[in-house]
């Protein structure tokens, strides 16, 4: 479903910044699917008295069945076939910043997230018959590097490995994660799956609720967030992105 479509929104961001293994991950869902989870989401909120911003750091026991319901919503889109998310993972002690990315360290940090997008999205789900264009929006951080740069590189990738004119990658655009379900949903799988890749399961400075989330999200999710999965897995694509030793 989701490999024929005119339009994807993909919704991406990036965690465990700090730990052994950084993770960038993201979905796609159509212009529709954007619309209903959103308003599904916000209802459920509403409904459960949660007013604050839902993520995975505010994962807590009192919150814990409230979260799980949250998180169920979700994955009825992920298996009704209306979202497809994706994981690259990077081993940050292994990241050369001075001999690929001239010491500068925002210029490597996007450099990944292009791999990401590039591979997971566009060339997974362009469709050539339909001219797919993709609309990207990142979790807003605090950047001076300029997202156009990434546009075009996606864009000129696109053209040289795939043949793809036209520019299909139409915008790259941040959004207010406290203003934006979508980026608020992606953060909470997103850091389950940072959590199993980082084994953070038997860190006694961890709280137990955490521990359940990932399970939780893991058993539903059917793969462990710690080996690569196969291309033909439409739901989850997890991908150990190989640096060379330094």
């Amino acid at each position: 479903m989701l490999y024929k479509q005119e339009k994807l929104y993909v919704f991406c961001d990036e965690s465990c910044t700090n730990e052994t293994y950084m993770l960038y991950g993201g979905f796609a869902c159509s212009f529709e699917t954007q619309c209903k989870i959103q308003s599904e989401l916000y209802r459920y909120k509403e409904d459960n008295g949660i007013r604050h911003e839902v993520k995975w750091n505010n994962c807590k026991k009192g919150t814990l069945i409230r979260d799980k319901g949250f998180v169920d919503i979700i994955f009825d889109y992920i298996d009704a076939g209306l979202l497809s998310f994706k994981f690259l993972t990077v081993n940050t002690r292994l990241i050369d910043y001075k001999k690929y990315y001239q010491s500068n360290k925002e210029k490597g940090f996007y450099a990944f997230y292009q791999h990401q997008l590039f591979n997971q999205f566009g060339r997974l789900h362009y469709n050539a018959e339909l001219d797919t264009k993709f609309y990207i929006r990142l979790d807003d951080r605090t950047s001076k590097y300029p997202l156009s740069a990434v546009q075009n590189n996606l864009n000129d990738k696109m053209f040289f490995s795939l043949g793809v004119k036209g520019k299909p990658f139409k915008s790259i655009e941040v959004r207010d994660s406290k203003k934006c379900i979508h980026i608020q949903l992606n953060d909470v799988i997103l850091g389950a799956a940072c959590f199993c890749k980082n084994d953070k399961f038997n860190d006694p400075s961890v709280g137990d609720a955490k521990k359940e989330m990932a399970s939780y999200i893991r058993e539903k999710a059917g793969i462990n967030f710690v080996y690569n999965t196969s291309l033909k897995n439409k739901k989850f694509n997890f991908w150990n992105f190989k640096l060379c030793e330094k």
